[in-house]
């Protein structure tokens, strides 16, 4: 049976196409794998302690603390967005379309977010051309 180390599940997670970020009850990012690194143009290192804030549109902001409220206390794992597009921002100030999965998640008591993070800029592309 295979029994992965912590170091294993890192590397699994550090590997996955998808970026993944957990986020603190603060809306701090406490984890990012290399994906989520390269989605938003930083090195996952720069990504720890930073506002999640920072990685959203202006135009988002002030609602986004609502919506994560919200969320935690749902407890419930879900799709972001349902029924809006959500829209991600790169460290060159781009706007990245994004496809958000969330998940709750408990850690000694206190709350933190898993989100997977999946970039389609290409499926809206594709979507506008058969428009």
């Amino acid at each position: 049976m295979f029994r992965a180390t912590f170091e294993t599940l890192r590397t699994i997670v550090d590997l996955s196409p998808d970026a993944i970020l957990v986020m603190d009850r603060q809306e701090r990012i406490a984890f990012a794998n290399a994906e989520a690194g390269k989605l938003f143009g930083y090195e996952k290192e720069e990504l720890l302690e930073m506002p999640l804030e920072a990685l959203l549109p202006a135009r988002f902001r002030a609602s986004h603390h609502s919506h994560v409220d919200a969320f935690i206390s749902a407890n419930y794992t879900r799709r972001m967005g349902e029924t809006r597009d959500i829209y991600g921002l790169h460290r060159d100030g781009r706007e990245l379309p994004l496809d958000i999965m969330l998940s709750p998640l408990s850690i000694e008591g206190d709350p933190f977010v898993i989100a997977v993070v999946r970039d389609i800029t290409q499926l809206k592309v594709t979507e506008g051309k058969l428009r």
